[in-house]
């Protein structure tokens, strides 16, 4: 693990958005394409717009979502949505994007959907892009969710139903195998309740924890 801390945020977003930049260039470089989780909610949102305006070969970009909101995307509250916005710039450069909601009304059709067209990720992921809760949760992976709690005992690559204990309350995330697979994993967070909630992680045992305690490549941005 390894630590990066910030005074303000801009100078976080800059050096983030170049970091992965560069990681994503190196697995065109080698693989010709590069496969890309990201975290929804608004903390990230000024490092995609960074990301979106770099020179990155676009259409061979394949950016998904660590968890989502089950809600159509029309929703306020749809990580989707607001990840269309932020990347923009990319959208009309061709990036592909994955939704993990396509049927709000058929949930088993939706999960069998969306773990097929999250096959490339499956199939390799180059970066995980995590953020954190105040109670210590990471994608949709919660410590009161008897699901997640199981599954982060698991190394199954696969998407799964999860529950939050807030609105709206179902959620569909990444297994913790799939997002353990990522060859290099970014967790961020902001503020000094977050800093707590991290350095108290291992000893509370939160879902952060045991996701990224074995993780070689494991790099933290905080301010």
């Amino acid at each position: 693990m390894k630590l990066y801390p910030f005074q303000n945020k801009s100078d976080l977003e800059i050096k983030l958005a170049n970091t992965i930049v560069e990681l994503a260039r190196q697995a065109i470089d080698l693989f010709g394409d590069t496969r890309l989780l990201l975290s929804g909610g608004s903390t990230p949102f000024g490092v995609y717009e960074l990301l979106a305006q770099s020179d990155l070969d676009w259409k061979n970009v394949h950016i998904g979502l660590v968890d989502e909101r089950f809600v159509p995307e029309t929703d306020e509250n749809s990580n989707f949505r607001n990840l269309k916005k932020a990347m923009q710039k990319a959208i009309e450069a061709g990036v592909n994007l994955y939704p993990m909601v396509n049927d709000t009304e058929n949930r088993a059709q939706n999960l069998l959907k969306a773990n097929s067209n999250y096959a490339p990720f499956i199939e390799r992921l180059d970066v995980s892009f995590l953020g954190m809760g105040n109670d210590g949760h990471t994608a949709s992976l919660f410590p009161g969710d008897q699901v997640a709690l199981d599954d982060l005992t698991k190394n199954e690559l696969q998407l799964i139903y999860a529950t939050s204990p807030s609105h709206p309350k179902h959620r569909i995330t990444c297994s913790s195998g799939l997002l353990r697979s990522a060859a290099h994993t970014f967790l961020l967070f902001t503020g000094a309740d977050k800093k707590a909630v991290f350095d108290e992680a291992k000893q509370k045992n939160y879902p952060i924890y045991q996701l990224t305690k074995d993780l070689r490549n494991f790099y933290v941005f905080y301010c």
